[in-house]
């Protein structure tokens, strides 16, 4: 134990210049707390006990072992930065590392070079190249898809993971029957490593089947992927709820159908997937379809007989898209109630949706033959025409089929304008037709009185003010004036539609103001996100203004969620 020094406690000391020059010395505030003269310990600069020697002691020492502290503290500090930098060290990611996390991210067109570049340090390398070809199944590049998967299945013939993907692969390359008999090879064997991946190929052939027609079969083998293992990326379970809901509707099990299509409708994707674009904007589809259904279906189970009910289901699989399945069920109708004028008028619309004009318009002539007045055969009649217009004048607006089409349906649009004067809808239908006989004044009028209607009596969905702007900017009638006013016009009017902004932005952006057109276009993004209209506009607006990086991402995002388009830079 240190002996206590026998100075006075008045006396200083030893005086040492290098410790005058820390100036951390001079701010001991601890040590002054206790001793300056108002201090805890002040009352003993009046007493000449042995507790006053000791305090004079303690004051020395704190002068003394100061720089010595400070030191330690600065070490610690150090050593605690190092650890801080240590922890938080990353090491730079490996060309794989990085394209697996583009791929996660959907970036596939970014993620196909960074894996491309792993594959020419590592040509051996089999999860590279195995990621590289699910990438270039989801930029569709079928072929190239295929010679990778093709070599890979040399190096690893019993990979089950290697069957499903060429499976995708021959799907996407217009080769079904090959599809299914490589997901049928998944779905055979008994073996362990097969398990896992057994779930994405059921789910796979059972929406293949689906698609298909074949219902008994794609039933089956979607409850089998939805009761089995785990192994279904979000996507692919959200595919197989929704379509499975589909199957229990179309058996009329309305009550059982309303659960699998809830749990369609609130899929989410994982947390290192939820920036992905591509699979977002799919789960998104897939879920306005599941809401479509699960609002019609308790209409439909309200009928009375099942006759209706499956009239019923034909609408809601119609507003739903899924075509073949309101066919089917527009059949079994007409079967039992071939004078049902409506079903009839529907089925002509499934025709027409799916490519088949002819059958469409035999249909529709069949409703109108049955029940003249009609509106829904009416109104789907002229709007057929009118979408077969442009493909009319290019034979000529000469020929007599052209003529008879025309007059067709000017005088079905007449008679329905007679019948509703103050339809907006209707106005815009006309609109349609003047602009297909490029009668552009005509069109004009048309889109004012769908503009004045639709204030009186709005209708949900409609939009006259960005359609009316857009015609001018697309046609080049007056983007630059009219087009921009209508367009800001809608923005105040439909404030929370995303064609709203978008026409605003377009006009803008046709009449080269490119810096006013890009705020307009960031909202219509902003409320419809990755809508591709609005992308590619908004990536030339920020092209012409400089901003190269942003627009290089909207470019890219477009390659990955459009791949089969092509979008030109400006």
């Amino acid at each position: 134990m240190e002996e206590v020094p026998q100075s006075s406690e008045t006396s200083s000391p030893p005086k040492n210049p290098k410790l005058k020059s820390w100036p951390v010395l001079r701010q001991a505030g601890f040590g002054r707390w206790l001793i300056k003269d108002n201090g805890v310990l002040a009352w003993s600069r009046v007493n000449t006990s042995r507790l006053g020697k000791a305090v004079g002691w303690l004051e020395n020492r704190r002068k003394w072992a100061l720089p010595g502290t400070a030191l330690l503290v600065a070490l610690l500090l150090i050593v605690l930065e190092l650890g801080h930098l240590l922890l938080h060290y990353q090491p730079p990611l490996s060309p794989l590392e990085r394209g697996r996390q583009f791929y996660n991210s959907g970036q596939y067109t970014a993620a196909a070079g960074e894996l491309r570049q792993e594959l020419q340090l590592n040509p051996r390398n089999y999860e590279a190249k195995f990621l590289l070809a699910q990438d270039l199944v989801a930029l569709r590049q079928w072929p190239a898809a295929s010679a990778y998967l093709n070599e890979l299945l040399h190096a690893a013939p019993n990979d089950p993971r290697i069957y499903y993907w060429i499976g995708q692969a021959q799907l996407g390359n217009g080769q079904p029957d090959s599809a299914a008999a490589s997901w049928n090879l998944v779905i055979s064997r008994g073996d362990e490593a097969a398990r896992p991946v057994q779930p994405r190929a059921q789910a796979a052939l059972g929406a293949l089947r689906f698609r298909q027609g074949q219902y008994g079969e794609a039933s089956r083998l979607l409850y089998a992927a939805l009761s089995g293992p785990p192994g279904l990326e979000t996507a692919e379970q959200q595919q197989a709820f929704y379509l499975y809901g589909l199957l229990l509707a179309r058996d009329l099990r309305f009550d059982d159908a309303r659960n699998p299509l809830q749990l369609a409708l609130n899929a989410r994707l994982p947390g290192n997937q939820w920036d992905n674009a591509s699979l977002q904007t799919g789960l998104e589809r897939t879920a306005l379809q599941a809401r479509t259904l699960l609002e019609q279906l308790p209409l439909a189970a309200a009928e009375k007989v099942d006759g209706a009910k499956r009239a019923r289901l034909a609408y809601a699989y119609l507003l739903a898209e899924e075509y073949p399945a309101a066919e089917e069920q527009l059949a079994q109708v007409l079967q039992v109630a071939p004078a049902y004028t409506d079903a009839r008028a529907y089925l002509g619309i499934v025709y027409w949706r799916t490519g088949r004009i002819e059958k469409a318009r035999t249909a529709l002539d069949a409703a109108l033959a049955q029940a003249p007045a009609n509106r829904l055969a009416r109104q789907s009649l002229a709007e057929l025409i009118i979408d077969q217009l442009p493909g009319l004048q290019l034979k000529g607006e000469d020929t007599e089929s052209y003529r008879q089409e025309v007059e067709r349906a000017r005088v079905l649009l007449e008679s329905l304008i007679a019948e509703k004067p103050g339809d907006a809808t209707l106005q815009v239908t006309l609109a349609r037709f003047h602009i297909a006989r490029h009668d552009y004044q005509q069109a004009q009028h048309a889109y004012k009185a769908a503009l004045e209607f639709n204030r009186q009596k709005p209708v949900a969905g409609l939009n006259p003010g960005a359609a009316l702007s857009r015609y001018y900017s697309e046609i080049a009638f007056d983007p630059c004036v009219r087009g921009v006013d209508n367009g800001l016009e809608a923005t105040q009017t439909f404030a929370a539609d995303p064609e709203s902004w978008y026409a605003a932005g377009l006009a803008y952006s046709l009449c080269g103001h490119y810096t006013k057109a890009a705020p307009f276009l960031e909202k219509s993004l902003e409320l419809r996100p990755y809508w591709p209209p609005t992308m590619y506009r908004l990536a030339v607006a920020y092209a012409a203004t400089q901003r190269t990086a942003q627009a290089d991402r909207l470019y890219s995002l477009l390659a990955d969620l459009a791949p089969d388009q092509v979008y030109q830079r400006r």
